[in-house]
């Protein structure tokens, strides 16, 4: 497994998830735009698990320099080796919301899928009213492709997003 470190933070190549980790999915607030589990309780660990098993899915737990006794973040991808893409999802704890982990956590894990992964292309939807995510995408150089019609469930509707993406030599 392969840790990657920023000036920061360190994230955490994992395969698994520990009880005191799964803490770290129950902020719904943080999941909501997401299609990763939430965490409730401790049977709700093995839908974590199993997130994160999946084949071909590359996980990252986030620590701060500062605070590694526990995860303030977590990255994901899905890579298609095939095609050569991936779809990532992150999210942020609120307490560490808006201080820049993610603008300086995902390109660490980008150039680890354009190269340990053989990557060329790395998607990612975000819910049309996320501005933060929208921000942060495109501050990181992800370009908007099209927006995706009520293909988002938020609250129980179907909501739409915008499909953005990173091309390897970009």
């Amino acid at each position: 497994m392969k840790n990657l470190f920023s000036e920061q933070y360190i994230c955490k190549q994992i395969q698994s998830i520990s009880q005191e980790n799964a803490m770290l999915f129950s902020e719904k607030s943080t999941l909501q735009y997401t299609c990763i589990p939430h965490y409730k309780n401790t049977a709700d660990i093995q839908h974590i698990q199993a997130y994160i098993a999946q084949a071909n899915r590359v996980s990252w737990l986030i620590y701060h320099n500062n605070h590694i006794e526990y995860a303030i973040a977590f990255i994901s991808a899905i890579c298609n080796t095939i095609h050569k893409t991936a779809t990532i999802s992150f999210f942020v704890t609120d307490t560490f919301q808006n201080m820049g982990v993610m603008s300086e956590c995902l390109p660490h894990i980008h150039n680890y899928l354009f190269t340990q992964k053989d990557i060329y292309r790395i998607e990612a939807q975000v819910y049309q009213n996320n501005t933060a995510s929208i921000k942060l995408l495109e501050k990181i150089g992800y370009e908007q492709e099209g927006l995706l019609r009520k293909n988002f469930m938020i609250n129980n509707n179907l909501e739409n997003s915008y499909m953005y993406s990173l091309l390897k030599n970009k």
